[in-house]
């Protein structure tokens, strides 16, 4: 992993759950989660100009992922929000974060990509769904359906599968873009090129 990656994957978690808790502390809208969209778009539109040159080569295809990734983007926040007004920061989010690892890992093997799942992810599955199973339990001895029938778990739900949605919808457009010909980019430029279309997207 290169220097720039990690140090683009630290900056984004930190900003990721600062902007979780900032979410939960005010009002957890619709409109609060379009207002961040909006300031994130602001944020990396730099990112458009520097690359305005290369933006016509991008395949078509590719555009059509982007559109479908915003369009995954506005359900997890739809979800998002609805878990936040519903239930406590702590139940919700890692619910919402949790699941999509499930999800996806049973996509990629639907779609035959399970091989590049190896024991250790399998492992770290089986870790993850224990995790989201004993979450809501009052006390580790119980275990009742009832403790799941509240609505913070569907909008949190609904929250993994935008998440999972735009999670393969993002891989698959980085794949073309990593292998389209066209495009004199390097992969980390070809990555902040994409983090800016789907910020767009999403606005």
């Amino acid at each position: 992993m290169s220097l720039i990656a990690a140090v683009l994957i630290i900056v984004s978690a930190c900003m990721h759950a600062l902007w979780n808790f900032a979410s939960k502390r005010s009002n957890p809208s619709l409109a609060f989660f379009f207002l961040t969209t909006i300031s994130a778009a602001l944020l990396v539109s730099p990112l458009l100009v520097v690359y305005r040159a290369v933006l016509p080569r991008i395949p078509l295809s590719v555009w059509g992922l982007v559109a479908a990734t915003g369009v995954a983007q506005a359900v997890y926040f739809s979800g998002l929000a609805g878990a936040y007004r519903r239930g406590d920061i702590s139940l919700a989010y890692p619910l919402a974060r949790a699941l999509p690892v499930l999800l996806v890992a049973a996509i990629s093997f639907l779609l035959g990509r399970g091989a590049e799942i190896g024991r250790l992810g399998l492992a770290g599955m089986v870790l993850v769904t224990a995790g989201c199973v004993i979450l809501p339990l009052p006390h580790f001895r119980t275990l009742r359906l009832r403790d799941y029938l509240d609505t913070v778990y569907l909008m949190a739900f609904v929250a993994a599968v935008g998440t999972t949605g735009y999670t393969l919808i993002d891989d698959h457009a980085l794949r073309q873009l990593r292998t389209a010909a066209d495009l004199p980019l390097s992969n980390t430029e070809i990555t902040l090129l994409f983090i800016a279309l789907q910020t767009t997207s999403t606005a």
